[in-house]
């Protein structure tokens, strides 16, 4: 009777501890999805995607966002980089180097990489010219839209011999479902914006934006004095 007493106790903590544990991710999975509600801009939108990637994970260091190149959908570009490394922060804009084999088997296969966690150099998936230095693992997602085009890559990196969990990676590949979406909004809002205050021949700002940052340079001029 004692044995089976204990035994149904063990069960039912942990059934409790099990509880627990979906009901922690299920609150951390949306406070991560909810940082992306007031984002609108491309900015707003990667900066919300780093912010949900910590509330995932506060043992992730590093995001990496890669949009295609207008060119060629299998050429990639650095779109945004959050890093402890400021030095990296120079990579953004620049371009990924053509024979990526692991953007291009994220962008062609639309599969996460590693399956497992990746040990290796990440200038092996980037390219000799950009470091990270110190980077433990790290996954790289694809960020496919709700039109099923893919968008763009989201890789994050962990430090200090820390690796991602199966929940965790999980939580972080539905994230990048939402980072997708909210990036295609952010590319329709700056399309609205250019449409708003730029010519659409020349390119330029048109009168009134000019008139707008005139207004701004005199009363600059007025609080200086100069």
């Amino acid at each position: 009777m004692l044995a089976d007493f204990i035994g149904s106790y063990v069960q039912t903590q942990r059934l409790l501890h099990n509880i627990a544990i979906e009901r922690e991710q299920k609150a951390k999975f949306f406070e991560a999805s909810r940082k992306f509600n007031d984002a609108l801009t491309l900015e707003q939108v990667m900066d919300a995607a780093y912010e949900s990637a910590r509330v995932v994970s506060s043992s992730i260091s590093d995001i990496i966002i890669t949009l295609p190149t207008e060119e060629n959908s299998l050429k990639h570009k650095f779109a945004f980089i959050y890093t402890k490394d400021e030095g990296i922060k120079k990579y953004e804009g620049g371009q990924i180097r053509d024979n990526s084999p692991v953007i291009k088997l994220v962008a062609e296969h639309r599969v996460k990489f590693p399956t497992r966690d990746f040990k290796g150099d990440i200038t092996s998936i980037y390219g000799d010219q950009y470091k990270i230095d110190k980077i433990s693992s790290i996954k790289v997602f694809p960020l496919i839209t709700r039109g099923e085009a893919l968008i763009g890559t989201f890789a994050v990196c962990t430090r200090d011999g820390i690796s991602l969990n199966e929940e965790e990676t999980y939580m972080l590949e539905t994230i990048s479902n939402i980072l997708a979406i909210s990036i295609e909004n952010g590319i329709v809002v700056k399309k609205i914006n250019d449409l708003a205050t730029t010519d659409g021949l020349t390119g330029l700002y048109n009168h009134r934006v000019f008139q707008e940052k005139l207004d701004e340079v005199i009363a600059r001029a007025n609080r200086s004095q100069s």
